[in-house]
This record gives C-alpha cells, structure tokens and sequence, in this order.
C-alpha cells in the first residue's frame, strides 16, 4: 500500500480584490493511511448569491465528510464492486441533503443584516420563495475526488475540470460533459433539482496516480482541455511536498487568471506515491533548482551593503533591496535573489536614486520586486526601454528625468504609472510556460479504459503523450504561455 498525499489552495482574484470582495472559492483535502480525498468548490457570486462564500466552505466540507464516511463504512467495497452507479448516485444525493443542511443552519441563525437588506433592494435581487431561508444566496458549484490503491471516483456538479493522470501516461479528462454549462453558465447546487446536474466517474481494481480539480478561474485561461490535462500532469506532482513549488504553481495559476477573467482560482490535488509520480517531481524539482541558480547571485559583505559587481544591496527581515548600482552595463537585469553566508535572499525592493545617471540602455525588473522607489531611476539619459515581470508598487517619479525612456512592458493587470510619451506594451503572464509538450495529444489506450465510466453526456476525453516522459516538464521559463 503506497502513501497518499493531498493539497489544495484558493487564491481570491484580481476582480474581488479591487472590489472589496472575498474570495467565492474553497478547497479542503482529507488524507489517510487507505485513501485521499478532496473537495473544490466555486461560490457564484454576484447580486444574487451574495452568500456564496459560506455556501462554498459548506459544499467542501460536506463533500470531504460524506465521502469520508461511505469509504469507511462497513460493506462499502462489497457495494461498490456490485453497483458503483447507485452508490455514486446515493454519494451525490447524500452530499446535497447535508449541504441543505448546512446552509438552512446557517441562514436561520444569521438573518439578514442591514447591509444585505439594502443590497436586495438596490440591486433588485429576485429570490425564489417567501421563506427567508433562501438557498440561492449561498449558491455554488462543487468537484470531488477519492484516490486509493484499488479504486477512485469523482463526482461533479457545475463547471470547472477534473483530470485524472495515469501512472501509465494515459492522461485524461474523465467526467462526462455537462451541456448546461456553457460560456459564463454553470448548473449549481442552488438549482431546482440539483441531482439530475450531477455528474460522476468511477474506476475500479486501476486508479489513477493523482486526481486534480480546478475552478473555471484556472481552466478558462486553456485554449483546450488537452492543454489542460497536460498542466495537471506537471501539477499532479507538487501534492508529494508542496512547499515553494507549490506557491509557484499557484502564483501562476493567479497570474493566469489576471491576466484573462482575473476570477478567483483554486486548484486540488490527490495522489498516491509511486515511482512515476516521484521521478516527475524529481525533474521539475532540479529544473526550479537550476532556474534558481541562474537567477541567484552570490554576494560578499561589506561595510553595510552586500556588494555584487556593480552592484549594492541593502537586507533587512529575509527581504534585499538594491539600492546601489554604478556599472556600465548597456542592458541591465536586476537579479531574483542574492546568495550570501549559506542564505538566500530575494530582492524586492529597487531604493530611492539607485541607478542614478546611469548609462543603461534597457532593464529588466523580476516579480519578486514590489516596491521601486521615488527616483529609482534618476537623470538616466540613455534609457529606452523597460520591463516588468511583475507588479511593483511605484510612482509615475520612479523614472525621473529619463528623457529617452520610450517603451514599458508589463505582465500585470494594469499599465505602469508612467509618462504618456511612454509607450505601455502588455506581454504575457511571466509565470506562464510552454512545456514543449506535442502540440497535438490525442487518442486513449492503457489497460485503465475498460474498466472506467462516467454517468451522463458523450465518452470521456483521453490523452496520451507522444512518448515516454513528453509531458514531464524541462523547465517551466518566464515569459511563455502554456
């Protein structure tokens, strides 16, 4: 029996961020000596279901809880063999009377307050029924997910995407198609009738390495799903250990999703160990090692500044700050991280007259830098050209007095406060990648197909690399798109 291993993350949006809004999504993730579950949950938002952040953290947990029981009851692998269809169906029937549940309990001891009052009446919000305890306003979707050694399922109601990753590279995207949901769209627990939306798939005596599940803030940045399920086979990995890789992985989830509907994002991910799955993290994790080193410099101490080059830095609380440069350099990339007495330090701060008169003709700035300050960039007469991977904090006096300065690209949501004469070019997300994956996956073999099903709508989708090892990821580089 392998081990098995799960994580899961919401990150709020662009969108809900400039409006004061909270993050609509939720994830949770139970993991056990036997199985790994978890459970992605979408809150609708807007006018009409204004609750739908309680109604998301409800479906998780209601998910993760029923499941948990029905894999731990007694007869459960007797009744699964013989009849997987009805067990599914009695899981989904069981998981929305407990979110009924949880919601109804909710709403009756917290009634309406002001705020809320006023926002039905402004917005013109029409709700269902007389009763006061409306389920719209805690509208959400819901994917869930069990992996063990002998048998794995999901279940489905509204949009968002689940992929499965064979330990065979037989990738696929299993859950029947929804016809409802389409475009902005989604069936939703909320609905009338809500059970005949649910979806579910199963397989038995093969199960996948890994299951992922990602809201449409994350899936609609795809122009396919097989590009898709290709990103969630580098994923599927990063449930093994998590840590920075794993904050990698959502920045640019986040990024992504700024840069295209700037919705909420949540990704899950269960999987148990195998020799596949360890080897692929062992590549991503020596490919982030040597993009690492590449960005890295090392660094001496003197006096008071860590001195490189050209360059002289200021470090306080784990965080660098270049705040010297006196070089000649004709095009100037302003360095990720410093190395210095066994520590790594990130740079994210360009000080106040740091490149003062320089002679650089272009820069280039890392997301890691959030703030440049006032006179960053003073009197530099031969400045052209300028890029920024992230989005710092800055004002429009950041480049003073740089009279050449005629071109700025930029990764983030809005264009840099620079002077009009300055031309704004948006590039792409940095955090993006292509993974020189085959264009074209298509087609499904593998011991797995015969023995796996779906309730509902056409046949699942498959992929299967081109080769051994297509889809394992070289090195996921700044500035391309997946």
């Amino acid at each position: 029996m392998g081990a098995f291993h799960g994580i899961s993350e919401s990150r709020r949006g662009r969108s809900h961020v400039d409006s004061g809004t909270v993050c609509q999504d939720s994830t949770l993730c139970l993991v056990s000596e036997r199985y790994a579950i978890a459970a992605v949950s979408d809150g609708h938002g807007g006018a009409k279901h204004f609750r739908s952040d309680v109604g998301s953290k409800a479906a998780t947990e209601c998910a993760v809880r029923v499941i948990k029981e029905f894999v731990e009851s007694e007869g459960f692998e007797a009744s699964f063999r013989s009849n997987q269809d009805v067990l599914l169906d009695t899981v989904c029937r069981t998981v929305l009377a407990s979110w009924y549940s949880a919601i109804d309990d909710y709403d009756g001891g917290h009634p309406l307050t002001d705020a809320e009052i006023r926002h039905i009446s402004e917005r013109n919000v029409s709700e269902r029924c007389a009763d006061k305890r409306h389920r719209d306003r805690y509208g959400a979707t819901l994917m869930a997910a069990v992996v063990s050694d002998w048998f794995s399922f999901c279940i489905q109601i509204g949009d968002g995407a689940i992929a499965c990753i064979g330990e065979d590279g037989n990738d696929r995207a299993p859950m029947p198609e929804d016809p409802d949901c389409a475009l902005n769209v989604t069936t939703s627990l909320c609905q009338l009738d809500p059970l005949r939306s649910f979806r579910h798939w199963h397989s038995i005596g093969w199960s996948p390495m890994a299951i992922v599940m990602s809201t449409d803030g994350i899936t609609n940045t795809f122009e396919s799903t097989d590009s898709y399920v290709r990103y969630c086979r580098k994923a599927s990995c990063f449930a093994l250990d998590g840590g920075d890789q794993w904050r990698r992985l959502m920045d640019r989830n986040k990024a992504r999703s700024n840069a295209n509907g700037m919705d909420d994002v949540s990704m899950a991910v269960v999987c148990r160990e195998c020799p596949a799955l360890r080897k692929m993290k062992d590549g991503i994790d020596e490919a982030y090692r040597e993009l690492d080193l590449k960005s890295t410099v090392p660094v001496a101490r003197k006096g008071l500044f860590f001195v490189h080059g050209a360059m002289r830095f200021h470090v306080a609380e784990g965080l660098a700050t270049l705040a010297v440069y006196d070089g000649s350099d004709s095009d100037f990339a302003v360095p990720e991280r410093l190395a210095a007495d066994g520590r790594t330090y990130v740079v994210a701060r360009i000080g106040p007259r740091c490149f003062d008169k320089a002679r650089i003709r272009s820069v280039s700035i890392p997301r890691t830098v959030q703030r440049i300050a006032p006179k960053a960039f003073f009197k530099c007469p031969q400045l052209r050209a300028v890029t920024f991977e992230g989005e710092p904090e800055m004002d429009s006096s950041a480049f003073f007095n740089c009279p050449r300065l005629s071109e700025a690209r930029y990764a983030g949501d809005e264009p840099p406060p620079m002077g009009a004469n300055v031309k704004k070019i948006r590039i792409r997300a940095p955090l993006s990648a292509r993974t020189g994956t085959p264009s074209s996956c298509s087609g499904s073999t593998g011991p797995c197909a015969p023995r796996e099903y779906g309730r509902q709508g056409p046949s699942a989708l498959s992929i299967s690399p081109a080769s051994p090892g297509a889809c394992l990821l070289s090195c996921w580089t700044p500035g391309l798109r997946g």
